[in-house]
């Protein structure tokens, strides 16, 4: 190859690489979730504030966590309208990432406390729930998590479908609970297990949610809702 034609092949894979770098990469971005309701005292933090308050219409990235108070409440939607309903004295995060449209990976991990939740099927993707000991994989189903730190237990409890925790399968029903470092055992649900899975919202008059609107759509959501100064703010996800 004689100069001539080296420096022609150098400004051609110059020119190409300059244009590669101009298209945009097809990298994960972080999944999204919103606040859709809160009770009274609900705090949120990220990986580089401290915790704040938590109003409806705030959105959750990946790595962002909750926390609610004595009495508290608070529920989040994700855009294919799956709903966590996260109990009082909770800290959970929330963490995942999106390629495209397409969900890559979604978790949600429960410190401590309790959530219930309501996952809308996928063809792909498992939505995974954790405490410190435990892990539950699932597809489409309801259930709920409680991690007691007191004494290390985790309880996952199964009220629709079916997932798998740990590695064992759980039905509709059934209740799997893990205390510490020692082998996960599943019985058939108590009272006391199911009342672990209520997604009920448990509004009172002491709710301080404000007003929300909420329009729903396949994987989208849009709500209207109010920010800590009042001020009132529309926010669509999808």
């Amino acid at each position: 190859m004689n100069l001539r034609k080296m420096v022609i092949f150098a400004a051609v894979a110059a020119l190409v690489l300059s244009s590669m770098a101009l298209v945009p990469q097809q990298d994960p971005r972080d999944i999204q979730a919103v606040v859709v309701k809160v009770v009274r005292d609900v705090l949120k933090k990220t990986a580089t504030t401290g915790w704040q308050k938590a109003v409806p219409a705030d959105r959750l990235r990946s790595g962002y966590q909750l926390r609610t108070d004595d009495k508290s409440l608070a529920m989040v939607m994700f855009p294919d309208q799956s709903k966590l309903i996260i109990r009082a004295k909770s800290i959970v995060e929330i963490k995942g990432q999106k390629q495209d449209k397409q969900i890559v990976d979604r978790s949600v991990h429960v410190e401590r406390g309790r959530l219930a939740f309501e996952v809308k099927k996928q063809e792909r993707e498992q939505f995974r729930f954790s405490s410190p000991i435990s892990v539950a994989s699932i597809r489409g189903t309801a259930g709920g998590v409680d991690h007691a730190i007191i004494d290390t237990t985790s309880t996952f409890v199964c009220s629709q479908g079916s997932f798998d925790v740990d590695g064992l399968p759980l039905l509709a029903g059934q209740t799997y609970q893990k205390r510490g470092s020692g082998q996960g055992s599943v019985r058939n649900s108590s009272e006391n297990d199911n009342s672990i899975a209520n997604l009920s919202e448990d509004v009172t008059d002491d709710d301080e949610g404000g007003n929300q609107g909420q329009g729903q759509q396949k994987n989208r959501i849009e709500l209207i809702g109010r920010d800590a100064s009042g001020k009132e703010v529309k926010v669509r996800i999808e």
